[in-house]
């Protein structure tokens, strides 16, 4: 990261690969890859995907993933999220495949026409990414995670943008000195 960017905070998983180059927050939750495809459609998972055409955004996982899982699949990939939800919705492509968070506002902007299916990653953690060896930035982040699971906040956007409870096993621990 150069000094014009403060943080990244875009459903950015936590790798070894990615701590080389920046250092990351507290999980701020803990998710897994979904398949988001047509309300009507019979995709279930990988073994449904089988010479239909995924969609993936480049530099994501996800297209190793998809050719690991389901070699028979087709590659769609695209330069932003949006280009591969209008994929599906077109009929171009019959899955996109993602961290389940942000496909879940998708599903939510596409009631009826859009679901979200199968699992395509086992949950992993999330974190907002900042400037490697920033540890005033990163620790005012960390605190107001904290501050707003201790205060419910956290709680309620998560219920807002996936329409559900969070795990229950999931928790940001209060560490502040």
């Amino acid at each position: 990261m150069n000094e014009t960017v403060d943080l990244i905070a875009a459903s950015t998983t936590i790798t070894q690969e990615r701590e080389e180059v920046v250092d990351f927050s507290v999980p701020y939750v803990v998710i897994g890859g979904k398949f988001l495809v047509r309300a009507d459609d019979k995709i279930t998972g990988y073994s449904s995907l089988a010479g239909k055409t995924v969609a993936y955004t480049q530099g994501t996982p996800w297209g190793e993933k998809l050719k690991a899982e389901q070699p028979a699949a087709k590659h769609l990939v695209f330069q932003d999220k949006p280009q591969a939800v209008l994929a599906v919705l077109q009929g171009k492509a019959d899955a996109y495949t993602d961290d389940a968070a942000p496909l879940a506002i998708f599903a939510k902007q596409h009631p009826g026409k859009l679901t979200i299916v199968g699992e395509a990653s086992r949950p992993l953690p999330m974190g907002i990414a900042v400037r490697p060896n920033d540890s005033k930035w990163r620790d005012a982040i960390n605190f107001a995670l904290i501050a707003m699971w201790d205060d419910g906040t956290w709680r309620k956007s998560y219920q807002k943008h996936f329409g559900n409870d969070p795990e229950p096993s999931f928790i940001i621990y209060n560490w502040k000195l």
